[in-house]
């Protein structure tokens, strides 16, 4: 999926010219920077608007523009393509245009490249974002492996609440899901990924711990990243959770403390329990003796056992279950569980999550309807763009698999928010994704590009879920510039407040296809420019940031 839209936010001009044909074009996907595989085609796409030309939503596209795409591999030529406009979907009021750099291009450690669009109205030409042949946009570049390569991933839970833990892996290998790692002991849960020989070397991937997602330093979108040696077939990581430094945990007890086990047996064979269930475990009072420690049956085919563990224990233990089928006691397949025996609420008993024999994971489905309802804040949008409606999709029937324009939103207060409430059946999972899409004709629909898929999590704690106002795409509305030229070569700009902005950048160049050079950036809606000069035109962008 093309993500990371850049966008120019607000483009003027000093008071007396006109505005450029084209306001803005950007290096829509891949990311400028990022990492691509060697030897390989690869699609670069880009956006761009010029008002009243761009965004008709048709297959011919602005007639104005010739896009061209130049790339040179590492001590190579410069070479270029024509940019063919992408009629998948409908980008208004903006156009995307798609070029391609041939795998024969794609050698060396880098690519450079950088976007031109020629306007044959005014035959004036427009770089992608500023970049040009003198100061090109680039492409690292990694080789495909030549072996099959296996990557244990291990992350080290000891600063994750015990209490609530089970630890996965998201990534590409899985859609961005999630696959249980498994317990090594010692708090190191692990994964083993399988990477075939062709692959790009490079495995992006991101712990979670139930629906919690990692946060890493750099932002809520940042991946981990971990690079294949050429050549190498095998290879281990240890990672801490979010990267934070574990916590000074306390290693004996200072209290006598209660410890509540419970194991659910209901999924399991009651034959293969019909003599009992028994816990096991490295310190006393357990012991690792099969049937030593048997616990006691309850409703709903569980079994627990309150157990007290003397000041002075050990606070990092080790247990098991075992069960008797009549004739036998029978361990469970999986490693030892690893427990920190957390005395923070003592006197009160330190209660463990009920487990499940062998760690099956039941199905996590609600027992209730749930109401969930979905809005976004239109109004940093030109109404034309989705004039045709807005509509949220995602995964599963009730957000429609994905399909763009059947669940349509509406704005009852016409106050520019477009809400709908869905309700899911008793029975659903309790994890979610969905985007919202826009449309100029009800026919053609846009998607969110700049934002990974929005998760949500349903429970039966709250059936009437409202979930967070958004804006389209994360956009910040643009300010509306206005410039006055107050003598003695200054110039005053102002703007309107954009909500969500805590300070704005302001920049200034002789030509309106790039150069920008940023002068200052304030948290207030105004700027004196003291240094320009009144020979020949200025322009001037300021962008909202937050």
């Amino acid at each position: 999926m093309k993500t990371g839209l850049v966008s120019l936010i607000g483009t003027a001009l000093l008071a007396g010219s006109a505005l450029a044909a084209v306001e803005t074009a950007n290096l829509q996907w891949p990311l400028n920077g990022s990492t691509q595989p060697a030897g390989l085609d690869l699609t670069v796409y880009s956006r761009v608007l010029k008002t009243g030309c761009t965004g008709a939503c048709d297959m011919i596209g602005c007639t104005d523009l010739e896009p061209n795409l130049f790339f040179r591999p590492e001590g190579g030529a410069w070479d270029s393509v024509a940019m063919t406009l992408n009629t998948a979907d409908c980008y208004a009021p903006s156009e995307e245009y798609a070029g391609v750099i041939p795998g024969v291009s794609m050698a060396g450690n880098f690519v450079d490249f950088y976007i031109e669009y020629h306007d044959t109205s005014d035959d004036t030409y427009y770089y992608a974002e500023g970049f040009d042949s003198a100061a090109p946009a680039q492409y690292l570049l990694s080789q495909l492996t030549t072996e099959e390569f296996t990557y244990t991933m291990c992350l080290n839970t000891c600063n994750l609440p015990q209490g609530t833990l089970n630890p996965g892996v998201a990534g590409p290998f899985n859609s961005w899901g999630f696959t249980n790692l498994v317990d090594n002991g010692g708090g190191i849960w692990c994964y083993d990924l399988v990477v075939p020989a062709g692959s790009d070397p490079t495995i992006q991937f991101k712990f979670r711990n139930n629906a919690d997602w990692e946060s890493l330093p750099g932002g809520p979108f940042v991946n981990r990243e971990y690079h294949i040696a050429p050549g190498s077939t095998s290879d281990s990581g240890e990672y801490l959770w979010n990267d934070d430094e574990c916590a000074g945990l306390p290693t004996e007890l200072t209290h006598n403390l209660t410890v509540i086990f419970e194991v659910d047996m209901s999924y399991q064979d009651p034959a293969s329990y019909s003599g009992g269930v028994s816990i096991q475990g490295s310190a006393a009072p357990l012991t690792w003796d099969a049937g030593a420690t048997p616990m006691t049956p309850q409703a709903g085919n569980t079994f627990t056992t309150g157990l007290t563990f003397l000041a002075g224990s050990s606070t990092n233990i080790e247990f098991k279950f075992t069960r008797n089928d009549g004739v036998s006691w029978g361990w469970e397949s999986v490693g030892n569980r690893a427990l920190f025996l957390d005395e923070s609420a003592w006197p009160a008993p330190f209660i463990v999550p009920v487990q499940f024999w062998d760690n099956y994971q039941p199905p996590q489905v609600t027992t209730v309807p749930v109401n969930v309802t979905f809005s976004i804040d239109m109004n940093c949008l030109d109404a034309s763009a989705y004039a045709g409606g807005v509509s949220v999709t995602g995964g599963g029937d009730v957000l429609a698999n994905w399909t763009p324009g059947v669940n349509l939103l509406s704005d009852a207060n016409n106050d520019g928010i477009y809400d709908i409430t869905l309700t899911y059946p008793a029975g659903s999972g309790f994890d979610w994704e969905h985007k919202f899409n826009m449309s100029a004709d009800g026919v053609n629909w846009n998607w969110e590009d700049n934002v990974a898929n929005r998760p949500f999590t349903i429970s039966d704690a709250n059936t009437d879920q409202v979930l967070a106002t958004v804006a389209w795409d994360n956009w910040l509305c643009p300010p509306s510039i206005s410039i006055s030229y107050i003598g003695a070569n200054q110039v005053m700009l102002s703007w309107n407040a954009v909500p969500g902005a805590t300070s704005y950048n302001v920049y200034r160049s002789s030509t309106p296809y790039g150069g920008f050079t940023l002068l200052g950036n304030t948290a207030s809606t105004s700027y004196t420019d003291s240094g320009a000069v009144v020979l020949g035109k200025r322009f001037y962008l300021v962008t909202a940031a937050n």
